[in-house]
C-alpha cells in the first residue's frame, strides 16, 4: 500500500509540474517583447498599420488607448471619494521624505577632507526629487 501512495504521489506531482510548466511556456512566447513575425492572434492592429506605414500612423489609437487606461486607473482610485485620504498619504510621505534627508545628513560618515560625501549629497538630492514627484502627484489628485 505505501509502494501505491509513493506512485500515486510523484505521479501527481509530475502532472503538476508539466501543466506549470506548459503554462509558463503559453505566457512567455505570448509575451516576448520585439517578435514582429509572431504568428499570435493577439497582435494589434496598431502594431500592424505601424510596421507598414510609419510610426506616427498609429499614434491615434495609441493616445485612445492611453487615455482609456487612466480613466480605468482613476476610477479604480475613487479619487472623489478619498480625495482627502491621498492627500493625508502625500503629505505623510513628504514629510518622510524630509525625516529621511535630514537623518542621512546627520548619520552619512564625513569624507577624508571632513566634508560630506558625495553618495550622502547624491542620496539626499534623489530623496528631494522624490520630493518634486510627491508635489505633482498632489496636484495631481488637486486637479481631479
Amino acid at each position: 500500500m505505501n509502494d501505491f501512495t509513493t506512485i500515486v504521489c510523484v505521479l501527481a506531482m509530475l502532472l503538476l509540474a508539466a501543466y506549470i510548466s506548459n503554462k509558463t511556456l503559453i505566457y512567455l512566447s505570448n509575451n516576448l517583447e520585439g517578435m514582429e513575425t509572431s504568428s499570435s492572434s493577439k497582435t494589434t492592429s496598431t502594431s500592424k498599420s505601424t510596421s507598414t506605414t510609419g510610426v506616427g500612423a498609429g499614434a491615434a489609437s495609441w493616445a485612445d488607448a492611453i487615455k482609456s487606461a487612466t480613466t480605468k486607473i482613476n476610477d479604480a482610485m475613487l479619487v472623489s471619494k478619498y480625495r482627502k485620504d491621498y492627500e493625508n498619504v502625500i503629505i505623510n510621505a513628504e514629510e518622510c521624505v524630509n525625516a529621511s534627508m535630514l537623518s542621512a545628513l546627520m548619520t552619512s560618515p564625513l569624507g577624508a577632507d571632513g566634508n560630506v560625501t558625495v553618495q550622502t549629497l547624491t542620496a539626499i538630492k534623489n530623496m528631494n526629487d522624490s520630493k518634486v514627484a510627491l508635489n505633482e502627484i498632489m496636484k495631481y489628485v488637486d486637479s481631479l
